[in-house]
């Protein structure tokens, strides 16, 4: 994984890598919702090092991510 994130964008959505430890938390955003006044932000996905991802939910309480169920 590259230590160097950088900000990637679709024509519909936008993709934020932000490492976290050994993983990568991609926060997915909707450039209409973020263009209207709002966050834009529609989900978060980790990608482990093996590749493999999950849709996850963020815990603002102790800023950690729980994978969804």
């Amino acid at each position: 994984m590259s230590k160097y994130l950088t900000l990637v964008h679709a024509e519909n959505y936008s993709f934020l890598p932000d490492k976290d430890g050994d993983t990568c938390i991609i926060s997915v955003i909707s450039n209409k919702i973020l263009a209207n006044g709002g966050s834009g932000t529609v989900g978060f996905y980790q990608v482990l090092p093996d590749g493999s991802f999950y849709l996850v939910t963020r815990d603002s309480t102790n800023n950690t991510y729980i994978r969804y169920q």
